[in-house]
């Protein structure tokens, strides 16, 4: 008995050691700290002025990862798995050419940006970059700022970073530029060294999978907001992208080896705001309330009809078999489509997009695309999509702004493929923009060989302008279509089905402005509790997650609901999009059935 304990007691012994030689840390950054020579970065104090090797912080993210080797070609001691937590600092870290731990030359700075993150271990052992209120990360000034100078191609590095966790950052730069700007529009940035304080890209990554992200926001780059390829099983959390030059969310990348970008696995979006892809946002920031959401103001808005630059929408993909959630996002005034997903699935996979309690806002195309299978719910649309027409921040030079209502400025796109299945449930629609012909469309991207059905219930649509109702091309006319139990006020015609009214809704302000203005104003509403409770592809469960009761209103918002906060479903009993597949929709090889 005494050899077993002692052999116990060594093999304890020996696991601690073990762990010990495997996950140094976490590391510590603060602005106080000091090089890799003078601090260890394993200790969460100051530099006291003197002597090597001390207990105490690094000074400067570049000592963790290291550089790559046109910019000095150091490496850091963080390891996958381990842990960096980075102090604020005023005015933030300069994350380019002249920074600390950099050297390279000023023929090549934009080479100046961090080493990949390393992957961690594994799923469950994710190497973290933590700011360092990442506990109480509620707003952008809670975060530690790093900002990108002398033209740094990138940020944040995750090329080729699996198992990464990246909380509590606030990603920019200090330039009011557009990087190859437009011929008139007098914004270019440099063209030459000394390039300032401006970077292109904010996040950067091909090829990483279990990635998490949260409390992060990505702002005012010169290029794109986050350019990913190829990735797999993302988490994304209340992150913002407002303002980048170009496209804000950039899934439409060659992918690794020149081959087609293919996101793969689950894809899941909770929270936060996309806005102003295709502006430049003005520096130093100001911010400014844009009908109940505050954002840093934007400049220059330019359209893809006046340069390849300014394609700029909200979140864009090429095609790929990845599941796509969306839950409780808001896209805001891109100048471009808001979430465009219409080529995914183009290839016949198994994927489903779900979008659900999230807001479209004045997006200058559609507001949501999708391609393959797909349910949409508690969704609250404003399709203003010439939005941009006439404001002071839209620039009208170089041929002029001709996009207000891109690719028909649809409300909602729809690409079929064969056996597609599309539910459009507890939605709520308003349009007062000219010229945009149809609400909904359905079209051929690949094929329409049959077998196709868009389910419309529980909703409310509604336009000022006598517009089109829905338009289905004609290699895809021999799909299903139901159109039940909803409000369709103001069109040219209106359509069959069962429990449908044609009335005024009687809605109250705008879906951009208070929420509080945008419930059904009394009982007497033409949608009040004419919604069909059994619909399969639905919850019990409002935009803002209050269950609608016993008997359902039209419409996203249920009477008597309430905002609970800016990410959507915070109050009330949830059901979950897991319940209500498992529990209403029986899905046999990705098809909803």
């Amino acid at each position: 008995m005494r050899l077993v304990k002692q052999l116990l007691a060594t093999a304890i012994l020996l696991l601690i050691l073990v762990g010990d030689s495997e996950a140094a840390g976490p590391y510590y950054v603060r602005p106080n700290g000091s090089t890799a020579t003078n601090c260890t970065g394993l200790a969460d104090a100051d530099y006291d002025g003197s002597g090597t090797g001390e207990a105490c912080a690094f000074n400067h993210p570049f000592w963790l990862t290291g550089v790559p080797v046109n910019c000095g070609g150091t490496s850091g001691p963080l390891a996958g798995g381990e842990t960096a937590i980075i102090y604020p600092k005023s005015g933030g870290y300069d994350m380019g050419y002249g920074a600390p731990n950099t050297a390279g030359s000023t023929s090549y700075p934009w080479d100046c940006h961090m080493n990949p993150i390393p992957s961690g271990p594994n799923s469950s052992t994710k190497t973290k970059i933590y700011g360092s209120n990442y506990a109480s990360c509620s707003s952008i000034s809670s975060a530690t700022e790093l900002y990108g100078k002398e033209r740094a191609y990138f940020v944040l590095n995750l090329r080729g970073s699996d198992n990464v966790d990246v909380r509590c950052l606030n990603v920019t730069d200090h330039s009011q530029c557009r990087h190859s700007g437009l011929a008139g529009e007098g914004l270019a940035c440099p063209a030459s060294y000394p390039y300032g304080d401006y970077a292109l890209v904010g996040l950067d990554s091909t090829g990483s999978a279990n990635v998490n992200l949260k409390d992060i926001w990505i702002h005012g780059f010169a290029s794109e907001g986050a350019g990913v390829d190829t990735p797999t099983d993302w988490t994304v959390e209340n992150v913002n992208l407002w303002a980048n030059g170009g496209i804000n969310w950039n899934f439409n990348g060659s992918g690794a080896g020149g081959t087609t970008d293919q996101a793969t696995g689950t894809m899941t979006f909770t929270g936060g705001i996309v806005a102003h892809g295709g502006c430049i946002e003005s520096y130093p920031p100001v911010s400014h309330d844009y009908d109940g959401i505050t954002l840093y103001e934007p400049e220059s808005c330019c359209s893809q009809s006046q340069s390849a630059v300014c394609i700029s929408d909200g979140l864009g993909t090429e095609s790929n078999q990845a599941s796509w959630i969306f839950d409780g996002v808001k896209y805001v005034r891109n100048v471009g489509d808001g979430l465009d997903l219409l080529y995914h699935d183009i290839d016949g996979g198994s994927g489903l997009v779900t979008v659900k309690n999230s807001k479209f806002l004045k997006n200058s195309g559609n507001q949501v695309k999708v391609g393959g299978n797909a349910i949409l719910y508690n969704l609250a649309i404003d399709a203003e999509c010439n939005y941009f027409s006439g404001k002071s921040y839209t620039y009208t030079g170089d041929g002029g702004f001709s996009d207000h209502c891109r690719a028909g400025g649809n409300a909602i796109s729809i690409a079929f493929q064969t056996g597609t299945d599309v539910y459009v449930e507890g939605i709520t629609v308003v349009n007062t923009a000219n010229g945009e012909p149809f609400t909904i469309t359905a079209r051929n991207i690949a094929n329409c060989a049959g077998g196709n059905r868009l389910e419309i219930r529980n909703s409310i649509f509604t336009t000022t302008n006598g517009l089109g109702w829905i338009n289905i091309d004609g290699s895809c006319s021999s799909a299903t279509v139901q159109q039940d139990h909803s409000v369709i006020w103001g069109f040219l015609s209106n359509p069959t089905g069962t429990g449908n009214v044609f009335t005024n809704p009687g809605l109250s302000g705008t879906i951009i402005g208070s929420d509080q203005n945008f419930l059904i104003p009394s009982t007497s509403s033409s949608a009040y509790n004419i919604a069909d409770e059994t619909a399969a592809n639905q919850t019990s469960d409002d935009m803002f997650g209050f269950d609608r009761g016993a008997a359902w209103d039209a419409g996203a918002i249920e009477f008597g609901s309430t905002d609970t906060g800016e990410s959507g479903g915070g109050g009330g009993s949830s059901t979950g999009i897991n319940a209500y597949i498992t529990g209403k929709a029986s899905l046999t090889g990705g098809r909803i059935q």
